[in-house]
């Protein structure tokens, strides 16, 4: 336990010093221990931590609507919602003739195509952006401009452009990625500093080696963090697109149906999953790419 707690209270200099002045033989190397078991459970424990801590409160609440409130609708609770869910993955219920398993795949599906392109557009833009200073104040205003505009605000424009189905859904996560990834990557590459720059070329580098060797690396965690904020705001406009226009599959689309017949703890089991995917969706792919890049930029890796 002492062990356990001096490897988490240390940092790596103390580590090393530590280990360096305890350690036995004549070999040259510094034998560390492997810290990866004790980060993934760490990050177990304050995943599981920050969950109960959302759950007591739903439920705290919920118990003081139902039984002190005295609310006409009862508010759903925690438990309720659990087993709802259960329910429609192991007994494949129906909801209005789709299983939710094909919801969740038609919102996933609308999600990727929308923020692939996002991604390419948004890295591109805020890329050129970015290095044309001459540029980058006439785009940026235009680019913020956009970004005022909440997402539900442009539903009514993407039905007059595209009509009803998913390509306005599609639209609107689009735009709304595109613009914070364009944001963010602009942002990285004018915090480069001009003697970087200077450097390269007093080195000879031409455009494509400053490209790669110094702006793109400096910029590479704005841009990973533009993703994945790009990504948290895309998943959130496609639950109110297909709340809003008619997607008629999707789990923006069912809970907005149980809403209208009063089926809160179902549409209370579709939020859960919908904030389920999106932890999965950031900590398993957005925490690992940026860990790697940090990795490799000799940062320090806690993020």
């Amino acid at each position: 336990m002492n062990r356990l707690w001096e490897w988490y209270a240390g940092d790596n200099d103390s580590r090393i010093a530590r280990y360096a002045s305890n350690r036995k033989g004549d070999s040259e190397y510094i034998e560390m221990p492997n810290n990866r078991p004790f980060d993934f459970l760490k990050s177990v424990f304050i995943f599981f931590a920050g969950l109960a801590i959302i759950l007591a409160i739903w439920q705290i609440y919920a118990w003081w609507a139902n039984e002190i409130d005295g609310s006409l609708l009862a508010f759903p609770y925690p438990m309720e919602c659990v087993e709802r869910l259960i329910q429609y993955f192991t007994q494949e219920e129906l909801i209005f003739g789709v299983p939710l398993i094909e919801h969740v795949q038609a919102s996933l599906g609308r999600w990727f195509e929308a923020f692939f392109m996002s991604a390419v557009c948004g890295v591109t833009l805020g890329l050129i952006i970015g290095c044309f200073k001459q540029i980058y104040p006439i785009a940026i205003s235009s680019v913020n401009i956009i970004q005022m505009i909440p997402g539900a605000a442009w539903i009514p424009v993407a039905i007059l452009l595209l009509g009803i189905g998913d390509a306005p859904a599609v639209f609107i996560i689009w735009l709304i990625s595109f613009v914070i990834i364009t944001i963010n990557v602009s942002g990285g590459i004018r915090r480069i500093p001009e003697v970087y720059l200077r450097v390269a070329d007093m080195m000879g580098a031409n455009i494509f080696m400053k490209l790669f060797k110094v702006i793109i690396p400096f910029a590479l965690l704005d841009t990973i963090n533009g993703m994945r904020l790009g990504m948290g705001s895309a998943w959130r406009v496609l639950i109110s697109a297909e709340m809003i226009i008619g997607t008629g599959v999707g789990v923006g689309f069912v809970i907005s149906e149980l809403r209208g017949v009063l089926d809160y703890v179902g549409a209370f089991a579709c939020i859960m999953i919908i904030g389920m995917i999106g932890l999965l969706i950031d900590k398993i792919v957005f925490v690992n790419i940026e860990k790697y890049v940090r990795h490799k930029l000799n940062l320090d890796e806690d993020v």
